[in-house]
């Protein structure tokens, strides 16, 4: 670029997407999701303004995509109609609203395709490479103060985000990274630290120590694996740099004692004993457990759900009336998000959000589009176990690449991504 200060028919060409005003506030919040977690709305404030200043294309082009990876919201604003906690029900509509707003920027944006998609990529990866590098500053600061070597692991290693939300991070960058080298989208120079960052996201997730996150590498190597099979013809060198990588954190992950516990904890079927526990004590996957049959047990009986307000007064009288009053202090979500939905939106929410996730995967496989692939099943893993949209951390970040993947996607095909 020989002229430092572009006009505006440079910032707003279609063929420099890339470097449009709108690409470059989408890779601002790419690059803030995994850096923060309070100052998320600044970055998406941004974004609207780039997009107002943008070109639009017309709505007809792209409403069908629109309303159905935004009709989950509308069904929370239905809920609220019968909920009795306005006040919650109005702050789970603020904290919700990425996911009506990010399927009407990208839906509508105009000229945002695959170079503007390798730039947030590529936003997300430098954001992802900060957080780390933060957890281990914060990390060793408290462990020369301390002696603990607990200070590495679990809620200690992150001063930002819970440990699942960084392993989440950790997975998809590792496998944006993966997929770029098996691609030869990087050379030379940028090749080698390629393989150093792929080697950092996948190794230090022993770190977190997040048993779903250590599910989400599994099914990051499975599905490498399935991809370079079916392909026929790999790409040797990439292929030998994943499997001494993924066998090095295999390793970690088998002699690491902490690691060790939480896949232990992951296998065992807890005992009714541990539920008198105290609050803070009572092992994450009983607590799950406890939730899952409550929701499925309290689904028939309010199959309209039971507001959007109204979800987590309903969840801690229930847990009381079950004798479980320490998961009611604790104040726990149903860590499903399909039935969470259903519990308090209603069983029509959740199936046409199961709908919307599954709706992309016809142009992904047309397009042959992996990345994207691999974020509809790393996501709706998390989905099983998490309450996702529940936390600002989790439904901007589902929001913002299911929305940009498939929109960029619907312009461009994904190579060289």
């Amino acid at each position: 670029m020989t002229n430092l200060l572009p006009n505006r028919d440079f910032w707003l060409s279609k063929s420099n997407d890339s470097w449009s005003f709108f690409a470059l506030a989408a890779s601002l919040v790419a690059f803030a999701v995994p850096i923060i977690r309070h100052g998320l709305p600044l970055t998406i404030m941004v974004l609207a303004l780039a997009w107002i200043l943008s070109p639009k294309k017309y709505f007809r082009e792209n409403w069908k995509p629109i309303l159905v990876f935004s009709a989950i919201y509308l069904f929370h604003i239905v809920a609220i109609f019968y909920t009795e906690n306005m006040d919650k029900g109005k702050a789970d509509l603020m904290q919700k609203l990425s996911l009506l707003l990010f399927p009407l920027l990208f839906g509508s944006v105009e000229g945002f395709g695959k170079g503007a998609r390798n730039k947030v990529l590529t936003a997300f990866l430098s954001g992802t490479l900060i957080a780390v590098l933060m957890a281990f500053y914060t990390a060793w600061s408290a462990y020369s103060l301390s002696g603990d070597s607990m200070e590495f692991y679990m809620s200690n290693f992150s001063p930002v985000h819970h440990p699942t939300y960084l392993a989440m991070y950790m997975n998809f960058a590792a496998f944006v990274l993966l997929w770029r080298l098996h691609s030869d989208y990087y050379q030379g120079v940028r090749q080698a630290l390629a393989w150093m960052l792929f080697a950092l996201f996948s190794i230090c997730l022993v770190f977190p120590a997040s048993k779903a996150g250590f599910v989400n590498f599994i099914f990051l190597v499975l599905f490498y694996l399935f991809l370079s099979i079916r392909a026929g013809s790999l790409n040797k060198q990439s292929f030998v740099g994943f499997v001494a990588i993924a066998t090095a954190f295999f390793v970690l992950l088998a002699f690491d004692p902490v690691a060790q516990r939480r896949v232990g904890k992951s296998l065992e079927i807890t005992g009714q004993e541990d539920l008198q526990a105290p609050a803070n004590e009572i092992e994450s996957n009983t607590a799950r457990l406890i939730a899952w049959q409550m929701a499925i047990r309290e689904i028939p009986n309010h199959p309209f759900g039971v507001g959007t307000g109204d979800i987590g007064d309903f969840l801690a009288a229930t847990f009381r009336a079950d004798g479980h009053e320490a998961l009611a202090e604790r104040n726990l979500n149903v860590h499903n998000s399909f039935l969470q939905i259903a519990l308090a939106q209603g069983v029509m929410a959740m199936l046409f959000f199961i709908f919307s996730l599954l709706y992309p995967l016809p142009l992904i496989w047309s397009k042959r589009d992996w990345i994207y692939a691999f974020f509809i099943g790393s996501i709706g893993l998390q989905f099983l176990v998490e309450c996702m949209t529940e936390t600002q951390s989790g439904v901007v970040y589902f929001a913002f690449f299911n929305a940009m993947l498939f929109f960029s996607l619907k312009s461009h095909p994904p190579h060289d991504q």
